[in-house]
């Protein structure tokens, strides 16, 4: 058992440094907020910022929603959807705790960051800092937010009932990390080690308790004189009873 047990951790121990050997930096963001007002025509209507550990992003950008969200009347027939989001710009851009020019260190596309329906990919990769700081890195989003827009009643041009956009917000969090599986087998494991060595030890020790009173041609009962306690009962819980010189003769 010990040798299936030292054979599962080596492989589970593989696993998780496999795992880890990954060459990338990967941030989480935890919060990820969004606004938007009409778009009246310069585009840049939408305000993002992202933050979580180590991670603080601001930044611009606009969604191609004219028929409906530039704050005038919609015209009857014209659906409200919501479209992938565009950066226009970034403002703030720290990773790792490190801050980026968000200018010239850092460059994150918006197709990676959105999609198609103005909320979140869940993985977006980008590249951060310049000359020898260059490189890569894995930004992990939350997925479970949505966007909160806002109506109010208004008339088109021919006087029929309609609505027009005012605002929208959006919000998403991330759950706390959970162990990977490699993690969780490891401390399995460990766990069943510590009760199988337990359980051998507690099983050595009444064995041999057994044994000594068997040599020592005792009957059931204590024996003051010779430092056994034969007892059915003590036998069973010798881990915890036992006599001070027996205690000292299991390790002789």
């Amino acid at each position: 058992m010990r040798y299936v047990l030292l054979t599962l951790a080596t492989v589970f121990a593989l696993d998780v440094s496999l795992a880890r050997a990954d060459p990338i930096p990967t941030f989480r963001v935890m919060d990820a907020t969004m606004s938007m007002n009409p778009n009246q025509g310069a585009g840049d209507h939408i305000l993002f910022a992202f933050t979580g550990p180590g991670v603080d992003i601001e930044g611009r950008g606009g969604m191609p929603c004219f028929s409906w969200c530039d704050g005038n009347p919609i015209p009857p027939g014209v659906s409200v959807a919501l479209r992938q989001i565009f950066v226009s710009s970034y403002g703030k851009a720290v990773l790792g705790g490190v801050a980026y020019s968000p200018n010239t260190e850092f460059d994150l596309g918006a197709l990676e960051v959105f999609n198609d329906s103005g909320g979140l990919n869940p993985i977006a990769m980008g590249f951060s800092g310049s000359g020898p700081t260059f490189s890569q890195f894995r930004l992990i989003l939350p997925t479970n937010g949505n966007w909160t827009l806002n109506f109010a009643p208004a008339t088109d041009e021919f006087g029929n009932a309609t609505k027009r956009f005012l605002n929208g917000t959006f919000s998403a969090s991330a759950m706390a990390e959970t162990p990977d599986p490699g993690t969780l087998g490891l401390m399995f494991i460990g766990s069943a080690g510590v009760w199988i060595t337990r359980r051998r030890r507690r099983f050595c020790h009444v064995s041999r308790l057994a044994a000594d009173c068997r040599a020592a041609g005792l009957t059931s009962g204590r024996h003051e004189g010779a430092g056994l306690d034969c007892s059915l009962k003590s036998t069973h819980q010798a881990a915890r009873r036992t006599s001070p010189a027996m205690r000292t003769s299991q390790y002789v």
